[in-house]
């Protein structure tokens, strides 16, 4: 380090290798330092500071844990493998490498799958996926299996992944994704040939026929097939004799036009013959070219002489021998028809056994019936026209391997379906077709491998795999047999080439040969695959055709193990002084050659004495394994020396290598000498140990590279309340004491600053002189000083000093001149008790103040730079607070934490808003401490915090809000002797439902000899927690639900919710409890799914008819179980506040009572009539209600009242008529009431009839449903036009409509059926529409299907099937829907613009009487086209060319033409003309919204006339409707002719004033103008609904008391019962009332009720002038005055008064009678005084006395009657004489 330089670089060379590696660490420590070149005091000299250390870390390199990547070894692959071209074919399998490159430390595991492509999984191809395991291993291989079909298909691609790790490793992304292509299959591009009907024609000279040639689906790519006719003069025949066709993709079928030519020679019949050739495939991969259809190749075309009009029967030419496979199908043998088409011919076959070759010369035999295929006779019928039939033959499968096979198809006769009474015959002799079943079930073999594994040696030379050939050996075949590189390479470890393996019949075996190549390179195991394909026809490739052989690692590819170097190891002890590197030998075990590194081998190490004594005590480990993972040469093995405590001598041990495993041998260097040097101290060591009584509080501190500590604590007594010790901390970890101080505080802090270190204990400021401390400054402050805080500021030093007061109680102090002065007071208020300060990363100074009280905050200052003081910025208040403690993350983020009795906060520094802002709360705390621990290769912040009487370390942390658990890392150290330690794991709770998670705990990277054996890792298992599989309960809208018990069972719906969590299978057990009679079931289950959060109850309220109240059921949720679940802690459970579901059934039926007559009339159900009303009849009992309420008047007339049933009747007759109407109405009901009973005459008392059957007093009638009351359901269009265009525009609407009624929910069901269409036209095709109650219309939605197939016009119906709910379906109950020609070749046509406007011209050639029509072709259109135009007839005179043509050629896309106006003389109102576009026989499409414009010739100035108000219409009187008049008045316009407009005025009930309005003209239609003149007219609107005012009294009549204060009399008499009164009342605008007082006088005379009247006789309107109250015509009044309203007499009523009724007494003198015993009977009169007035009663009871009743006297309880005017009564008592008894 040179003069003047603070700093100098160590360069520390780090070597490079090939080996993949962990973080790998080693340390650099400052041993010593000197000063060149100059000499200088001992104090002065440069000493090592801290740290004095430095540990590098080289990170982890070369992938240690392996990279994946996948791909092909195939030699078809390309791309490095990566893309891979395969046919599907049977039994293909792909394999595919997956390799660990780079390191392979550890186990890991890598995902596969399939990641994407057009290829359908498990019906193209079968890949499961799944994870490999890889524990040492570099390559495993995985396969894809082909899967073949008989669909036919484009190329499709799949591709296979690799998508996950675990365990370290990666996966690299250029080599992550196989693309498997599997080629085009099936002939994708289809195959060609002719239709049936095609196949066979008849045509006569000078006719034009077609023939139809089909191309099966899809139809890829373009296809080209040649036709040419053969026969004899094709020439002179037809005008055409060849061609070729041309089928573009997606085109299936095209047309052969063949034109006979016509001439007058005489001609034998001929028969020709045309056939496809030469069919090419374009835009299609190989393997997916279309083919000809074997049968469909030919077709055979007869031109008819006529002389045999039923034509000649053959067979046609691809059916005379048909080879077919052996599978369960069915072929079809064609018979065709030549010379004539008239008649149906009945056609017999019989299907044979037999052949027509000779089977001696052939390989086969004759097919089985019943086995290979099904005999018998039958027969097809060829219709009248038609030249071909098919007969269907059935081929059968079987396991039985068998050559080619035959059987015949014999026509055995063909007659003519007629009448004649001679049938004709056509003859049949020699129609015989043969049918060939191939070789099958592996007649010609099965090949595969005898075996699949082999394992050799380098040096085998060769080795030799058997091909066996199982099943049958007939015939000569062959296979492909090629080698496949895994590991081994072709050419460097094995040689093999491409052989085709060739099998002579009856050969069973062929023997392979490979060579495997022996050379010197050390190499590991490496394999290859040997696969059998491409077998010969009727040869089958087996399930074994893929070998692997494993050629075993050689040439010392396992590695010769040895120790690396010789040299002598010399170890101490581990003492406290010593250190640990000093007590450990590190060697390194390590294999030869260098490529020798292949697999995993073992290798046995053991440490003995001089007497091959394993040395357990001294040394450890001193016996175990090193391991080394295939591609590790090295491992390093540490060997430790043990303390003990026995002095000891030098010791030698030997540590020697054995037993190596896993093909590893042993090498030269096997031992190696470690000696430990002699124990020292035998007696021991020792070490000072420093005791202080009372430790209050601690501090630290370095000068000049010495460490100090300065412990304060009480003194001993007469001594200063505090002390402070410093001690000197040795090289050697003991302390020693330096000084002590009496301070004035217990709490001690440290600065240094100019190159000095300070001590402040409250007002004291101490100055380090180089050996001790001394005091510098005393500051001066009157009240106790609580803490002192030194901090620095833009490199100058503060002092923040808070005192024992409540104002200013901070203050600071600048340092200034070696000394603190000038004190600043802060702007605080209140006691301070703690001031912390730290720096920001924007250098700016934090003040953190904890203010106490009872709100203790912690005050927030900042100081920026360049403020001179700190500004206050935030207050956070904490309850409970005790401490602040500010840090610094490694990130750079200040953080304060809050301590608190009651709870502790963290908050961060928000710089961009400059404010603490809280991040997390923590547990309560007295204090917390940071600080900075090295971890590894990184530094941890730990946070230390204080309570009571124990403390708590963290780790300061951070994790992303989705963690379940803190990911953390350390390092154990177990000192000699430790054999557990413990760590910390934090499991986050949080609210979010988890099942069941974990994650693991690793050990690795042991280090001094350790190992880790099986328990390295630890699973830690969260359970499932959170309700993740779900809280059950009703949804809000399902726990109270109302329902209505319907004429049919209804079912309702009740929701279960999922909340929370939705993990797992849960079963729902619920019951009902209540009515259970109305509803089903009455419990059941409902289940939830993985991720499914909604369930549904079902339940069905049952329609049982029987009238009830309303009912209540409640639906509970009993118990929820969780399927697979063993801990039923974590199980779903039920949420009790949402468990139960109130169902309410509403009441229904009548239910408050039901009463009726007699039974037969108990109900009676009648017809409305249809146009005379009938009677109905009851003998005089209502069960129930119904579900319509009859109307009186309208649906039944009452005819009788009153019943009066005559001396000796039993039955009466109540007669109802019931009226008819057209209304739809559902079944109404009125009820017949019994309202009372009574005799028609007699006494009053006992013997009145009563009702017989008390509270069945009702008969119920009840009007059948009538009239279509729920609806007649019908379309109400027959047919409909719709278009295939793109969406959203191609969906149809069908409208339904409802006649009739619209009373309750139908729903109507539908089906599409297709006409000419198909169902790829249109969807979907069927459903129903649903009528909701009152709705009238419903429409059916169908999608037309828009594809770029060409069609012509296509039709398909739809059709109404049912209605449930009570509707009918009407007479319309099916609509046909057309789809004109669409998607057209050459494009779709239609206008640009749809909307022209043109005038009539002025003057020649005026542009705006010309219209310019663009014509627009569809992109992707092509060909030459002519299309049509045309104007509406009504256009001629108007517009001019009426029709035209436009021609486009081969790529035009637009076409224009021109319309003019013609000039006339007529004047005329806007026109308008439609121009359509149609084909013109050109086969294109014209598009349905766009073939239609419409021309608009606007009209002539002024052609409508003037038009204006009549003059007798100016002045209009109008008012609201009354009477016979409706509200209107009539405005004529006139315009030549009159015009008239109405003007209606609207009834409401507001009164309202005259009022006048203005009514004017404002615009007119173009070509009418407004006359200036007669545009306004004036209209009145007359005062309606009295504005004034009615005056009436509130009520008819009311009643008061003679007493009571009330003007004619009526029987009350003027002046006698009332004061005679009248006067006039005024009413102010808006007073609606009034009050009239009426005086009653009061006299002695009983009087019985009285009444006098109370007269409104006028109103009039007070003070108004300017009214018109003249009526005019239609009764209208311009106003109308006030009036008197229907109440203008009250009737006044006065009560009953001064005991008018009387007062009952028994006559004074009779109050005490005596009377004799005989005297018989007694009559006690009753006196009636005071009033008289009307019949009165009262009762009378008796009790006896002395007497005793029935024995002395006879008088039961009873009453005394007085009629009207009678005034005495008497009551009789029998006297009893004794004598009598």
């Amino acid at each position: 380090m040179d003069d003047g330089s603070g700093v100098a670089n160590l360069s520390v060379p780090i070597l490079t290798d090939k080996f993949p590696e962990m973080d790998e660490s080693f340390a650099i420590q400052i041993l010593k330092v000197e000063l060149m070149n100059l000499t200088v005091a001992e104090k002065h000299l440069p000493s090592i500071g801290q740290p004095d250390k430095a540990v590098v870390t080289i990170g982890m390199n070369g992938d240690a844990f392996g990279v994946f990547l996948i791909y092909s070894l195939s030699p078809n692959a390309t791309n490095d493998g990566l893309h891979l071209e395969v046919r599907e074919e049977p039994t293909v399998v792909v394999p595919l490498v997956i390799e660990r490159r780079g390191g392979n430390l550890g186990t890991v595991t890598v995902e596969w799958r399939f990641v994407g492509g057009e290829a359908t999984l498990d019906a193209d191809f079968t890949a499961p996926g799944g994870t490999l395991v890889f524990d040492g291993e570099l390559k495993k291989t995985i396969e894809i299996v082909i899967r073949d079909d008989n669909e036919p298909e484009d190329n499709e691609s799949l591709m296979i992944g690799l998508v996950n790790t675990a365990g370290g490793s990666r996966i690299l992304p250029s080599s992550d994704t196989v693309t498997i292509v599997i080629l085009a299959n099936d002939n994708v591009a289809g195959i060609v040939g002719f239709h049936p009907a095609s196949r066979s024609v008849i045509a006569r000279e000078g006719e034009r026929l077609s023939l139809l040639v089909l191309r099966t689906a899809p139809g890829l790519g373009n296809v080209t097939v040649d036709w040419t006719l053969i026969g004899p003069r094709v020439d002179q025949t037809f005008t055409q004799t060849s061609g070729t066709l041309f089928f573009t993709k997606g085109e299936l079928n095209d047309t052969i036009v063949l034109q006979l030519h016509d001439d007058a020679t005489p001609e034998d019949k001929d028969e020709y013959k045309v056939s496809l050739s030469n069919i090419k495939t374009f835009g299609v991969a190989v393997t997916g070219h279309a083919a000809l259809d074997v049968q469909g190749s030919e077709a055979v075309l007869t031109v008819d002489t006529s002389d045999q009009p039923y034509g000649l029967l053959t067979i046609a030419p691809s059916s005379l021998r048909v080879t077919t496979e052996e599978r369960d199908r069915t072929i079809n043998i064609y018979v065709n028809r030549e010379f004539g088409a008239s008649g149906a011919v009945n056609i017999t076959y019989e299907i044979i056994k037999g052949s027509l070759q000779d089977l001696s010369q052939v390989e086969g035999a004759l097919a089985e019936p019943g086995q290979d295929f099904i005999s018998g006779a039958g027969s097809v019928i060829l219709q009248d026209g038609q030249t071909s039939v098919a007969i269907p033959v059935k081929i059968l499968e079987d396991d039985i391997p068998e050559l080619q096979e035959f059987f015949l198809v014999n026509i055995t006769s063909a007659v003519l379906i007629t009448t004649l009474a001679t049938v004709p015959q056509l003859d049949t002799q020699g129609l015989v077709a043969e049918v060939t079943i191939s070789a099958n079930d592996g007649i010609r073999g099965v090949i595969e491998w005898t075996n699949t594994m082999f394992e050799v040696n380098e040096t085998i030379g060769t080795m030799t795999l058997v091909a066996y050939r199982n099943k049958g050996t007939y015939g000569n075949v062959s296979l492909l047999f090629y080698a496949q590189n895994l590991e081994a390479q072709q050419g460097l470890d094995y040689n093999t080439s491409e052989t085709m393996l060739h099998f002579v019949d009856g050969e069973r075996h062929k023997f392979v040969e490979v060579q495997i190549i022996d050379d010197a390179i050390p190499e590991g195991a490496e394999r290859f695959q040997l696969i059998l394909s491409e077998p010969s026809p009727g040869l089958e490739l087996g399930k074994n055709t893929t070998a692997t052989v494993n050629i075993l690692a050689s040439d010392d590819g396992h590695g010769v193990i040895s120790f690396n170097t010789s040299e002598h190891f010399l170890l101490k002890e581990p003492t406290s002084a010593s250190g640990l590197t000093e007590s450990v030998a590190t060697l390194y075990v390590v294999r030869n050659p260098e490529e020798g590194t292949f697999g995993t081998v073992t290798v046995q190490f053991t440490i003995t004495d001089a007497n091959g004594t394993l040395a357990e005590g001294d040394l450890m480990p001193a016996q175990g394994f090193v391991v080394l993972e295939d591609g590790v040469r090295f491992k390093m093995l540490e060997i430790w020396a043990v303390l003990d405590a026995d002095p000891e001598m030098n010791e030698t041990f030997t540590a020697t290598l054995s037993n190596p495993t896993g093909g590893a041998r042993l090498g030269d260097q096997l031992q190696i000498l470690v000696t430990i040097l002699e124990n020292s101290a035998p007696s021991g060591l020792f070490r000072i140990t420093v005791m202080i009584q009372d430790p209050s509080s601690c501090v630290g501190f370095a000068v000049n590279g010495t460490t100090y500590i300065g412990i304060t604590h009480s003194g001993p007594p007469f001594s200063p309340a505090a002390n402070l010790s410093i001690f000197k901390l040795q090289t050697d970890l003991n302390v020693t004491l330096e000084q002590t101080l009496s301070v004035e505080a217990l709490d001690v802090k440290h600065f240094s600053t100019e190159g000095s270190d300070y001590l402040i204990a409250s007002s004291q400021i101490f100055v380090w002189n180089g050996h001790s401390f001394t005091l510098l400054q005393t500051l001066d402050f009157e009240e106790d000083i609580l803490s002192v805080t030194p901090f620095t500021h833009a490199a100058v030093p503060y002092l923040l000093v808070c005192m024992d007061r409540q104002a200013d109680s901070c203050v600071l102090l600048q340092w200034t001149n070696g000394l603190f002065e000038n004190p600043e007071p802060l702007q605080l208020t209140g006691r301070a008790i703690q001031v912390e300060t730290i720096n920001t990363r924007a250098e700016d100074t934090l003040l953190l103040v904890v203010m106490e009280g009872l709100s203790p905050s912690c005050e927030v200052l900042q100081w920026r730079s360049g403020q001179p003081s700190p500004q206050f910025y935030q207050s956070i208040p904490h309850p409970g607070l005790t401490s602040v403690h500010p840090f610094t993350a490694p990130s750079g983020i200040t953080y304060v934490m809050l301590a608190g009795r009651n709870g502790s906060s963290l908050y961060s520094w928000r710089s961009d808003v400059n404010l603490l802002t809280m991040i997390l709360r923590a547990p309560p705390a007295i204090s917390f401490l940071s600080l900075m621990v090295p971890s590894l290769n990184t530094n941890k912040t730990l946070l230390a915090s204080t309570v009571e009487n124990s403390s708590t370390v963290y780790e300061f942390t951070s994790v992303s809000n989705q963690s379940d658990f803190i990911p953390s890392f350390g390092e154990l150290y177990f000192a000699p002797g430790d054999s557990e330690l413990e760590l910390a794991v934090n499991v986050i709770d949080d609210d979010i439902p988890e099942v069941e998670e974990y994650f693991h705990v690793g050990l690795k990277n042991p280090k001094g000899g350790a190992e880790i054996g099986f328990g390295g890792q630890v699973t830690v298992i969260v359970p499932t927690n959170d309700d993740a599989h779900g809280v059950i309960g009703f949804a809000q809208d399902s726990l109270s639900v109302e329902v209505e018990e319907l004429e049919q069972n209804n079912q309702i719906s009740l929701s279960v919710e999922r909340k929370r969590g939705t993990f797992g299978r849960l079963t729902v057990h619920w019951t009902a409890n209540g009515s259970l009679a109305d509803i089903f079931p009455t419990s059941g289950v409902v289940t939830f799914s993985e991720g499914q959060s909604m369930a549904i109850i079902s339940l069905t309220v049952i329609a049982d008819g029987v009238p009830e109240l309303k009912e209540s059921v409640t639906i509970a949720l009993m118990d929820v179980t969780t399927v697979g679940l063993q801990d039923l802690r974590q199980a779903a459970v039920i949420d009790k506040q949402r468990a139960q579901a109130l169902l309410t059934i509403l009441p229904n039926g009548s239910p408050y009572g039901v009463i009726g007559w007699h039974l037969d009339s108990q109900f009676t159900l009648t017809q409305e009539p249809g146009r005379i009303p009938v009677n109905v009849t009851l003998s005089i009992v209502r069960e129930q209600g119904s579900s319509g309420e009859a109307t009186a008047g309208q649906d039944y007339t009452p005819k009788d009242n009153t019943i009066i049933m005559i001396n000796g009747a039993t039955v009466a007759l109540v007669t109802i008529t019931i009226l008819p109407d057209d209304i739809p109405e559902l079944a109404e009901s009125f009820l017949v009431n019994i309202t009372s009973v009574e005799l028609v005459s007699g006494s009053v008392g006992a013997g009145q009839p009563s009702i017989k059957r008390p509270g069945m007093e009702v008969a119920e009638v009840t009007i059948d449903e009538n009239d279509d009351p729920r609806g007649i359901l019908q379309f109400n269009v027959s047919e409909v036009l719709a278009y295939e265009i793109p969406p959203p525009d191609n969906v149809l609407y069908l409208s339904v409509v409802r006649l009739a009624g619209s009373t309750g929910r139908q729903v109507m069901y539908w089906e599409a059926e297709p006409i000419t269409a198909d169902l790829n036209d249109f969807s979907p095709t069927s459903g129903n529409i649903t009528f909701q109650d009152g709705q009238r219309e419903a429409m059916i939605a169908i999608t037309i299907l828009d594809d770029e197939q060409v069609e012509t016009s296509e039709t398909f119906r739809v059709n109404l099937l049912r209605v449930i709910g009570g509707a009918r379906l009407g007479g319309m109950t099916s609509v046909t829907i057309s789809i004109p020609p669409n998607d057209s070749p050459l494009g779709q046509f239609g206008f640009q613009e749809l909307e022209f406007t043109v005038s009539e011209p002025e003057f020649v050639d005026d542009p705006d009487a010309v219209a310019t029509l663009t014509v627009l072709r569809s992109p992707g259109g092509k060909g030459a086209v002519t299309l049509g135009w045309q104007l509406e007839e009504k256009a001629k005179d108007d517009l001019s060319p009426l029709n035209g043509t436009l021609v486009f050629t081969e790529t035009e896309a637009m076409k224009t033409f021109v319309i003019r106006a013609l000039a006339d003389t007529l004047l005329e109102g806007d026109e308008h003309f439609t121009v359509r576009l149609f084909p013109d026989e050109s086969g294109a499409v014209i598009n349905p919204v766009n073939g239609v414009a419409t021309i608009t010739i606007t009209a002539d100035k002024a052609a409508l006339g003037i038009i204006g108000i009549a003059e007798s219409s100016r002045n209009i009187l109008i008012g609201e409707p009354h009477g016979d008049y409706n509200g209107s008045a009539v405005v004529s316009l006139v315009r030549g002719p009159g015009v008239f407009g109405e003007v209606q005025a609207l009834d409401d009930d507001l009164p309202e004033e005259r009022r006048e309005y203005q009514l004017t003209l404002t615009s007119a239609t173009s070509g009418l103008e407004i006359s200036p003149i007669a545009m306004h007219a004036k209209i009145i609107m007359a005062a309606s609904d009295n504005p004034y005012g009615l005056f009436s009294f509130t009520q008819h009549q009311i009643s008061v008391t003679e007493e009571e204060g009330m003007t004619t009399g009526n029987t009350a008499v003027s002046g006698v019962d009332f004061t005679p009164a009248s006067g006039r009342l005024l009413f102010t605008p808006g007073q609606t009332s009034q009050q009239i007082i009426l005086h009653m006088l009061d006299d002695s005379l009983p009087e019985a009720l009285e009444m006098f009247f109370l007269n409104i006789t006028e109103v009039e309107l007070v003070n108004v002038s300017g009214v018109d109250y003249t009526v005019m015509e239609s009764g209208l009044q311009q106003d109308q005055p006030p009036a008197i309203g229907n109440i203008s007499s009250l009737v006044v009523v006065i009560k009953q008064n001064d005991n008018v009724e009387g007062v009952l007494e028994f006559m004074e003198n009779y109050v005490n009678v005596t009377v004799e015993e005989d005297v018989g009977f007694v009559l006690i009169p009753v006196v009636r005084r005071v009033g008289s007035y009307g019949l009165v009663s009262a009762q009378f009871i008796s009790r006896g006395l002395s007497a005793t009743p029935d024995l002395d006297y006879i008088l039961d309880n009873g009453s005394v009657t007085f009629n009207h005017g009678q005034n005495t009564s008497h009551i009789n008592v029998t006297i009893i004489d004794d004598l009598d008894r």
